[in-house]
């Protein structure tokens, strides 16, 4: 009776029963050893279906799959909407053309696994054998979920080392910069812009390629400071980006490219700052440079005159930025023939500059030429 009620009682329903009847006559617990005897016996493991190899299915094989996989997938598009849903098409559109042409997407299938295998084989010492056997055997089978989570974590981890070697030439640019040393500087800061091309990176890279004679490279870091500062959203950096790539402009004779910039530089300044503040100064500074150089005189002279108020009121008439507007304004008389004016405007700007800079920076040197 014992025996027949283990192997029938759930069948017949009367199987909890009893051992809720035991649970009472023990006390309300019940013990181990009948919770084990009461056990219901678990199912037997279903045998997973045999996973087919990619690289030895035939094109009739292929094209199975691609089916399940379409079928599925048009039952999920049904249920979405937006940019979801044009995913989803995209890839029923792509199964489509797979099915048109098996034998032919099955080839590209088998050269995409061959050349992602061998991407792994390289990656070996990385991620170590078992993985790596791990990810190869589920590329034959068709899942590439190994192999995308190792190359994820490869490519995160080499953008740390990248961002790293970035900073450390970024740190040679600023050694090189305060040694005077401005073709080294442009150098170390044209690698790290491409390493890590930040606002920061690209803003230095384009002044030393710049002051380096280097125009060509200057432009094309210009540009991406340009389109990176319009996406920043930033409007100081903007104005930035908008004078440094303006300079380059301008110096290549571009002057018709370089005018909307600098006017775009002022204005935004002018509604950021004020008609006060050193950068506002800047902006007409370089305004005014251009008018000067298309021979507009009579439109830059008051620019460079007010950059130059502004600029002895915030730094005091001992600073390098004063020297650089007094330099300007000696060169705009100079242009008009108006030399006994010129001549003491670029005396001041030799003296200071020698006080601030010395006689063997490049500045000083400027300075000595003008005058």
């Amino acid at each position: 009776m014992w025996e027949f009620l283990k192997t029938n009682a759930l069948e017949v329903g009367i199987f909890g029963s009893l051992a809720s009847i035991v649970a009472v006559l023990v006390g309300g617990s019940i013990p181990d050893w009948i919770r084990t005897l009461f056990a219901k016996p678990a199912p037997p493991e279903q045998p997973k279906p045999p996973r087919i190899d990619v690289i030895t299915m035939t094109p009739q094989q292929f094209a199975q799959t691609q089916r399940e996989m379409l079928t599925q997938t048009q039952a999920e598009v049904e249920k979405t909407h937006g940019a979801e849903r044009r995913q989803l098409q995209d890839k029923i559109d792509e199964l489509n053309r797979r099915l048109a042409n098996p034998e032919e997407a099955l080839s590209q299938q088998h050269a995409k696994i061959l050349d992602l295998e061998a991407r792994l084989e390289r990656l070996g010492n990385r991620i170590g054998g078992d993985r790596l056997t791990a990810a190869r055997d589920a590329l034959r089978a068709g899942d590439f979920t190994l192999a995308n989570d190792i190359f994820a974590e490869v490519d995160a981890a080499r953008e740390l080392d990248v961002q790293e070697a970035a900073s450390a030439a970024f740190g040679l640019g600023e050694v090189a910069e305060a040694q005077v040393r401005w073709a080294d500087a442009a150098t170390h800061y044209d690698k790290a812009a491409r390493l890590n091309p930040t606002f920061d990176t690209l803003n230095k890279a384009r002044e030393f390629a710049w002051r380096s004679g280097d125009y060509a490279t200057a432009l094309r870091h210009g540009e991406d400071l340009l389109e990176l500062a319009r996406k920043l959203d930033d409007q100081e950096k903007l104005s930035l980006a908008l004078n440094e790539h303006a300079i380059t402009l301008q110096d290549t004779g571009r002057f018709d490219e370089a005018e909307p910039l600098y006017l775009e530089a002022r204005d935004i300044t002018r509604e950021v700052h004020g008609t006060t503040h050193p950068d506002y100064a800047t902006a007409l500074n370089n305004l005014a440079g251009l008018l000067r150089a298309t021979g507009r005189f009579d439109a830059a002279e008051p620019l460079y005159r007010e950059a130059l108020e502004i600029g002895r009121k915030v730094h005091g008439a001992a600073h390098p930025d004063y020297a650089s507007r007094l330099n300007n304004l000696a060169a705009l008389l100079r242009d008009t023939g108006r030399f006994d004016e010129a001549e003491p405007l670029f005396r001041d700007a030799l003296e200071i500059d020698r006080k601030v800079n010395g006689t063997a920076h490049p500045d000083y040197a400027s300075r000595l030429n003008n005058l």
